[in-house]
C-alpha cells in the first residue's frame, strides 16, 4: 500500500493501519554516518533500515539536509520513516497522525537578516546559495574551493554571523550551514520523548552539528570510525561507543549494538 504525501514527495510504503506502536527509535545523520557524503544509501544499508521498521524500531533521519530530499531518499529505497528532522532540527515533519505534519524551529526575521547579510558577500563569495526553511547552506563544490575562501568566512563572514546569532559550520564536502540560534538537532530527541515517554532512543552521528542529538539521557549514542573526535568525546561520556569501521558499516554495528542494550535484538 501507498501513498503520496501533501507536499508532492516521492510515494513511500505505508504501514497499513497508519500508526502503531513502537519498540525503539533510531536518530541517524544521514551524510557520513548512514552513507558517504552525497552518495545513494547503499543496498545492505536500506535493507537493514527495512528491517529494523518490520521490527518495530522506528528509524529517524535527521540531516542538515532538507526535509524534502530527505523523503526522496529514503522513500526510493523503500524505507519508511514516520519521522524527518531536516535543517539540523529547524524542520521536524511527522506522519504520525495519519498525515504528514511540520513543526519548525528558529526565527523567520533572523533567517531573513542573514539572508541580507550573505547577499552582499555573494560576489565574493562565489558560492551556490540553499535556502531552506530556518537554515542557509552554501555549496561551494569541493572542501578544496571552500578552503581558498577561508580568508572570507574566517575574517568576515564568521564574525558577522555569530554576532548575529547563528552558527557556523563547515562540512567536509565544502557546504557551509549558518544555524539560527535554539535551533539543534536536539529537537527531535525532545519532539519523541514528548510523544513516546519511556521507548529507547539510539542516536548515530559523525559530525559537529550531531552532538546536540548524541548527549543527555535516554539517549544511547554511537558513531563510526570517521567521526570528529569531539563528537567520539560526546558519545563516550554518555555512555555510548564509537565502532572502527566508517560510515555505514560502523554505524550499522553501533545500532545492533545500542538496541541490544535495550533488549531489542535486529
Amino acid at each position: 500500500m501507498t501513498e503520496e504525501t501533501d507536499r508532492g514527495f516521492v510515494k513511500v510504503s505505508r504501514i497499513q493501519g497508519g500508526a502503531r506502536a513502537w519498540d525503539a527509535a533510531v536518530l541517524a545523520d544521514v551524510d557520513g554516518t548512514l552513507r558517504e557524503p552525497n552518495a545513494p544509501l547503499d543496498r545492505a544499508t536500506a535493507v537493514f533500515l527495512q528491517r529494523l521498521v518490520k521490527q518495530g524500531v522506528m528509524v529517524v533521519p535527521s540531516s542538515g539536509r532538507a526535509v524534502e530530499k530527505l523523503v526522496a531518499l529514503f522513500g526510493a529505497v523503500g524505507v519508511f520513516c514516520p519521522v524527518y528532522c531536516g535543517e539540523n532540527g529547524g524542520h521536524l515533519a511527522h506522519h504520525l497522525n495519519g498525515k504528514w505534519q511540520d513543526e519548525y524551529s528558529g526565527d523567520v526575521t533572523q533567517k531573513r537578516r542573514a539572508e541580507e547579510h550573505l547577499a552582499m558577500c555573494r560576489e565574493c563569495n562565489g558560492g551556490e546559495y540553499e535556502h531552506k526553511r530556518r537554515i542557509i547552506t552554501i555549496h561551494f563544490g569541493s572542501l578544496d574551493l571552500a578552503r581558498k575562501k577561508a580568508d572570507i568566512w574566517e575574517a568576515h563572514l564568521r564574525p558577522l554571523m555569530e554576532k548575529s546569532g547563528f552558527t557556523v559550520m563547515n562540512h567536509p564536502d565544502g557546504a557551509v550551514d549558518f544555524i539560527p540560534r535554539g535551533v539543534s538537532k536536539t529537537s527531535i530527541a525532545r519532539f519523541l520523548m514528548g510523544r513516546f515517554e519511556g521507548m529507547p532512543l539510539i542516536a548515530a552521528g559523525d559530525g559537529v552539528n550531531d552532538i546536540p542529538m548524541l548527549q543527555g539521557v535516554p539517549i544511547t549514542p554511537v558513531c563510526p570510525g570517521n567521526a570528529h573526535p569531539d563528537v567520539v568525546r560526546v558519545v563516550e561520556a554518555n555512555g555510548g561507543r564509537q565502532f572502527a569501521a566508517p560510515c555505514a558499516e560502523g554505524t550499522i554495528a553501533g545500532i545492533i549494538w545500542a538496541l541490544a542494550r535495550h533488549g531489542i535484538k535486529v
